[in-house]
């Protein structure tokens, strides 16, 4: 886990630094509903992902609520029966790279998107270690400075 010098603020932005096709952070999955829910994603890939129902089929989430760990969008083309990564791909969500941390009650996860080249193993080791981070310093509302309550206030998508 960083230190406390990284405010939340400065981790969201480095996740945007990584992400240049935007990202997806859920924290705090249990069952279905996440907590926290960030979303940088072009508004129209987010309305035909939500149009074509594709939470049902996308392999990523799939992947991240039964494993933690990470995994390259192309290492889960054989899971993607319904095409959610080739669509992605469409929308400039060309190389993605997945992270999911936690456990069965409260899951976190990430996926990071790119249109230019694949995320490196440096880049993906650095995002694993800001998921847990946010992770753990969003386990507990009250924990949370006013400051990180607005960024994420700023943040959430509606």
């Amino acid at each position: 886990m960083l230190n406390g010098k990284n405010t939340i603020e400065s981790l969201l932005k480095e996740l945007d630094d990584f992400s240049p096709s935007g990202y997806a952070l859920g924290l705090h999955i249990h069952v279905t509903a996440p907590k926290i829910l960030i979303q940088t994603y072009d508004k129209e890939w987010m309305r035909y992902y939500a149009e074509h129902r594709m939470l049902l089929t996308d392999p990523t989430v799939f992947w991240a609520m039964t494993n933690s760990g990470t995994r390259r969008w192309s290492e889960l083309a054989d899971l993607d029966t319904g095409g959610v990564l080739q669509a992605a791909a469409k929308h400039g969500l060309v190389h993605g790279v997945l992270v999911s941390v936690g456990d069965a009650k409260s899951r976190s996860l990430l996926n990071s998107a790119r249109p230019d080249r694949p995320q490196t193993d440096e880049e993906i080791e650095r995002m694993e270690l800001i998921l847990e981070t946010l992770h753990h310093r969003t386990a507990d509302d009250a924990f949370l400075s006013e400051a990180d309550k607005a960024v994420l206030e700023k943040y959430l998508t509606t």
